[in-house]
């Protein structure tokens, strides 16, 4: 579902300029390695996911630590203004 959720944001912000896709892109990369480095410090929302939001474009990652893999599970890439009922539904489908 990841795969999807970003290809979609890169299409649609490539739709507009191959240059803002690109830039989407990168962020997005950004996005994980700030991630990566400080998992527990962004936002929790419940039952242990988590949400970080990407600097240059209106999208978040919902995550979860999985601490005893000492790793982070992404479950979605998201629009800002998605319709909670939307990511909710996504946390309890995983």
């Amino acid at each position: 579902m990841v795969r999807y959720d970003l290809a979609d944001a890169i299409d649609y912000y490539t739709d507009i300029s191959a240059k803002l896709g690109t830039r989407f892109e990168s962020d997005f990369v950004e996005t994980l390695n700030r991630l990566e480095n400080t998992p527990q410090h962004y936002f929790n929302l419940e039952n242990g996911f988590r949400r970080i939001n990407l600097s240059e474009f209106p999208y978040m990652l919902l995550y979860k630590i999985e601490e005893e893999f000492s790793a982070v599970k992404v479950f979605g890439v998201f629009h800002q203004h998605s319709n909670p009922s939307f990511v909710k539904r996504r946390i309890r489908g995983r």
